[in-house]
């Protein structure tokens, strides 16, 4: 059961259908999680629902679980800050017996767009990649998603696209975030392949046209462009790595086919990724596709 202990909102564009959903969770780290959801929002026109969750322990009550000040504090600062940007935002405190469940509740009722969920990138929790709340809301929610590892650089300026030489029904929604980080904090995008050191000076102009392809698979709309380039590397994790610690901010990884958390796997390249990255901010960009394309888009490729 999910009960609604506090709402607020505030409009100033007219209703949009676009939806962001933020669970809020560590005092300290809302912002930096703020400032990547209404870049979202800007970028489609729409409103963020900033939703801060009480769970409820077996047997307690809610005068004895619910204490407001502090949280009603935080989502008054979130909605000062959305009032400078002037975005349209809905804060909300619940109390509920699971976190999930109270997440993908707001998801479905709002129709959600996308939601943002925070990962730490340590999981001790036997059976699950993420974690329990975080796994359970990745395999369920139908809408795009967005797992973030907080580094502890604060700057957004240079964004790291590596992809795979495989193609992958990502990239589309991997686009529209990099799309929103450059228009919103003018970063600068770089999208990189890993190749084997093997087929340097071989297959370069092989590779140089897969990646081209990926980069046009992104659709990105930035201005001045994008950089490309080919990672010569016997170890994809480790060539990743080496770009990313040393000439950029934030890594933006495109999820692997299927769910997000098999992207995330005991070993995986993402996995080896985010938990090395301890200076750098990750995200795992997850399009929700449905069932079949769209059907527009499908007779665009047939013709």
């Amino acid at each position: 059961d999910r009960e609604v202990m506090y709402e607020h909102s505030m409009r100033f564009h007219p209703k949009s259908e676009y939806r962001v959903v933020l669970p809020v969770g560590d005092e300290n780290d809302w912002r930096k999680f703020l400032d990547i959801a209404s870049a979202m929002t800007r970028e489609e026109g729409g409103a963020l629902i900033a939703l801060r969750i009480h769970e409820m322990k077996k047997g307690e009550n809610v005068e004895e679980a619910f204490h407001s000040g502090k949280e009603e504090h935080m989502l008054h600062a979130i909605e000062e800050d959305m009032a400078k940007k002037r975005l349209n935002v809905d804060t909300r405190i619940v109390q509920s017996a699971s976190v999930p469940e109270a997440i993908l509740e707001t998801i479905t009722e709002e129709n959600a767009d996308l939601v943002l969920m925070n990962w730490d990138g340590d999981v001790h929790t036997k059976g699950f990649i993420f974690g329990r709340k975080v796994d359970v809301v990745l395999h369920r929610a139908k809408c795009d998603m967005l797992t973030v590892k907080l580094g502890s650089s604060e700057k957004m300026d240079r964004v790291f696209i590596p992809v795979a030489i495989d193609t992958n029904p990502n990239l589309r929604f991997t686009g529209k975030v990099a799309t929103a980080f450059a228009r919103t904090f003018g970063s600068k995008i770089t999208v990189a392949m890993v190749v084997p050191q093997d087929v340097r000076g071989k297959s370069d102009k092989y590779y140089r046209g897969v990646l081209d392809e990926h980069v046009r698979e992104l659709k990105m709309k930035i201005e001045g462009g994008v950089e490309s380039k080919v990672i010569y590397s016997d170890y994809v994790a480790s060539g990743i790595l080496q770009s990313a610690q040393d000439h950029y901010d934030v890594v933006l990884l495109p999820a692997a086919r299927g769910g997000i958390t098999k992207a995330i796997g005991v070993g995986s390249i993402p996995e080896q990724v985010a938990k090395q990255c301890r200076r750098r901010t990750v995200l795992i960009a997850k399009g929700h596709r449905g069932i079949t394309k769209p059907f527009w888009e499908y007779i665009a490729e047939r013709f």
